[in-house]
């Protein structure tokens, strides 16, 4: 969950500050599909979509498996996303969401039977990237194809982690299989793929980052640098993220966290660290795109 979260809060902060931004569910549990169409209060968006799958990013893939033509970005995409529940208005009128289905679970099995789709994402979307200033991918917590379709469109990739022993082996093992996998379809991508950084999350309510555990990950993320697995600028972001109830207490009102109880004390630690995560990433991400 932690990504998502993530991915919501990070591009309704980059929408906040001006940046047209598109937040793309790739994950077949479509978490951020059903967060930011009602959540629990007023689901109401997301089963329409779920009666309409050809208008989700499920069928941009099945198209081509199928040969079909039956996605349609426009009819897709939904603008503005987040809503203030029961007055229509937008919270975010930079943020635009193109949404999955559960239907898209039966993907895999499908892609991996067929040719290597692994740029249909590139094929389908690369004629709409210039109507955004940032592209956010929430994907699987598995390399499915359908996250490789993401890593081969994607300048930036962030890893997301638990402060704990798993996690660590968890960066080094994921750090080398996206670098096989970049070494192996790179060539498709007109740019490099770069690990962005590392950010520790879900901090148990009321304790610090302990320095030791940070500097653990800043040494596996040395050595996959020191190998040539992963970008020399790849960073442990200072800013980590406390846990906090309110923050999963938002997902239930169909609205991203930075916009619940704003004045509630976790809550303006929470949207701090969002922010100061966004000035991170974005220092890192203009000195390859000064112009954004």
């Amino acid at each position: 969950m932690a990504k998502t979260i993530t991915s919501v809060n990070f591009s309704a902060v980059l929408s906040e500050r001006g940046y047209k931004t598109l937040l793309v569910d790739l994950d077949p549990q479509s978490n951020t599909s059903l967060w930011l169409l009602g959540g629990e209060r007023d689901g109401s968006r997301f089963m329409a979509r779920l009666e309409e799958p050809h208008k989700t990013v499920y069928q941009l893939f099945l198209d081509k498996l199928n040969g079909t033509h039956n996605f349609r970005f426009t009819d897709s995409v939904i603008k503005a996303v987040a809503r203030r529940y029961g007055l229509g208005t937008s919270l975010t009128p930079n943020l635009d969401l193109l949404p999955n289905t559960y239907k898209a679970i039966d993907l895999e099995e499908k892609l991996a039977v067929g040719q290597l789709n692994i740029d249909i994402l590139k094929l389908q979307l690369e004629n709409i990237q210039e109507r955004y200033n940032f592209i956010v991918f929430d994907c699987a917590p598995n390399l499915y194809l359908t996250t490789i379709n993401a890593l081969l469109f994607s300048n930036y990739y962030v890893i997301p982690v638990n402060p704990d022993y798993f996690s660590r082996s968890g960066l080094s093992i994921l750090g080398r299989q996206v670098n096989k996998i970049w070494d192996k379809f790179g060539r498709l991508s007109d740019d490099d793929l770069e690990l962005l950084g590392v950010l520790i999350s879900r901090i148990k309510p009321g304790a610090i980052l302990d320095i030791g555990r940070k500097i653990d990950f800043e040494r596996g993320l040395r050595q996959l640098i020191e190998e040539g697995t992963v970008s020399a600028s790849a960073v442990v972001f200072e800013t980590y993220f406390n846990d906090t109830v309110y923050v999963h207490r938002s997902v239930q009102t169909g609205i991203p966290s930075i916009y619940y109880e704003r004045s509630y004390p976790p809550m303006a630690t929470y949207i701090k660290r969002v922010n100061e995560f966004t000035d991170e990433a974005l220092e890192i991400i203009k000195k390859k795109f000064p112009k954004i």
